[in-house]
């Protein structure tokens, strides 16, 4: 998978087919019996100044393609280029002067500092490594470093036990821009911080991406933190990746069934809206023994005889859009309804309609699922331009027929005025109650005179 060939920017970093085998040993002889795949012929591209998210679940091989990168981890195959050299065919010597470009932030912040050294130290190895500066100049830079990461210059001096988690994490990213690098691999680097501290440390690399040009690999579990700091997004499902697509094209038109169960797993904050839940069926196969075919087909609900014996290859079906399903690969597509509405949501690809790459057939198949594209709509009046002047000549008819009603009014009003003159001798029944009243009247007089003389 590479990125969208619309781009016309040069890549600062290419990854081509990157494979590592971790061999499996058994027996007195300490023979290789067998491997895990942990990662087997990811791809993409990586731009100056961009953030590409690698999400999947725990085991997909996510943290063993970011260390593979800077050979951290060797690769047991593949190419990365980076200006112009493939880093697996660079020796120690040469490799070392590279690194300085390619620099990581490690996920757990307390394993990643040696607790017997100061933070002067820590930051400061580095730079004397590499000559950048010596004596106190190297004390000078540090103070600068822990300034822009948000720390006080006097911590120079304390040990990482003195430190929070969210402060410890700052002193692994003012290491990693100790030496001026254009691209760091984020390895999870918020995942073991509170949502507070999360949030500062996010904001943090995005100011910093901005004033020294970095490139980000962000290595991340939570999904919308991946949206919040990523330019493109790959998922990765069991050493390969499944789909490559800019931020707002994966999270609005998830192609792959498997990234559209990742989707659903996002929690709402709306607790009254109900979200439409995902529940993949089965576990994650072992990467000792991938399945055959696409490594996702013992547990997509859109699986079809291609899938359980043909490996999937990246097909592009919307400009810088990539996708490893067979349902998408015109060579291997069906025709079959029952298969596309077994799609977890094919709503989502409903709307933009069906993907322009794919053979007509499949996109009239799409288009009989999810129904055909409204027509433009005028803005004032929400309804089609063409069908909005037989409604307005329909309406004459209306107004006329309202003239009769009009007309009948007019009677009623005349029935209106016996209903008046029969209210006449209703009031003249009221002197009786008036008489009524008198002589209520006259027996309490009556009444109290007896008692005045009694």
């Amino acid at each position: 998978m590479t990125a969208a060939p619309t781009d016309t920017r040069e890549p600062l970093l290419q990854v081509r087919n990157l494979k590592k085998y971790f061999p499996i040993k058994k027996g007195i002889l300490n023979r290789t019996v067998g491997s895990v795949k942990a990662v087997d012929g990811v791809s993409f591209d990586i731009f100056p100044n961009e953030t590409v998210g690698l999400v999947g679940e725990s085991g997909c091989g996510k943290t063993t393609a970011g260390r593979s990168l800077l050979r951290l981890i060797e690769p047991s195959d593949g190419e990365i280029i980076y200006q112009g050299r493939n880093l697996v065919d660079l020796n120690t010597k040469e490799m070392r002067k590279v690194r300085r470009k390619l620099q990581i932030i490690f996920q757990d912040p307390y394993s990643s500092l040696n607790p017997r050294m100061t933070v002067e130290d820590i930051i400061g190895e580095a730079i004397e490594f590499h000559g950048v500066a010596k004596g106190d100049e190297v004390r000078s830079m540090v103070e600068s470093l822990l300034e822009r990461v948000g720390l006080q210059p006097s911590y120079v001096m304390r040990y990482p036990h003195e430190f929070s988690g969210g402060q410890r994490q700052r002193i692994g990213i003012a290491r990693a821009l100790a030496l001026n690098p254009d691209f760091i691999v984020c390895d999870e680097a918020v995942s073991a911080l509170d949502v507070s501290v999360q949030a500062q440390v996010i904001n943090l690399l995005l100011d910093l991406q901005d004033e020294f040009n970095l490139s980000y690999l962000f290595i991340a579990h939570d999904l919308s933190v991946v949206r919040h700091i990523s330019d493109r997004i790959a998922v990765m499902y069991l050493g390969q990746v499944m789909e490559l697509a800019d931020c707002d094209t994966l999270f609005g038109r998830a192609f792959h069934p498997y990234t559209q169960a990742l989707l659903s797993a996002i929690p709402l904050p709306n607790p009254r809206r109900k979200a439409h839940r995902v529940i993949l069926k089965g576990d994650v196969p072992s990467p000792m023994n991938p399945p055959s075919g696409c490594r996702f087909h013992t547990r997509c609900p859109s699986c079809y005889e291609p899938c359980r014996t043909i490996q999937p290859t990246s097909v592009e079906v919307e400009p810088g859009h990539f996708v490893a399903c067979h349902l998408y690969d015109p060579e291997h597509t069906t025709k079959d309804s029952s298969t596309w509405k077994s799609l977890p949501d094919l709503q989502w690809i409903a709307k933009g309609g069906a993907p322009a790459n794919l053979p007509p057939a499949v996109q009239r198949v799409i288009e009989e699922l999810t129904g055909t594209p409204p027509p433009e709509t005028d803005g004032d009046r929400g309804v089609p331009e063409e069908d909005a002047t037989p409604e307005e000549e329909d309406a004459t008819p209306d107004e006329e027929d309202a003239t009769p009603e009009e007309e009948d009014a007019t009677p009623d009003e005349e029935d209106a005025t016996p209903d008046e003159e029969d209210a006449t001798p209703e009031e003249e029944e009221t002197p009786d109650l008036d008489e009524s009243d008198e002589e209520l009247d006259l027996e309490a007089s009556s009444d109290m005179e007896e008692t005045e003389k009694s």
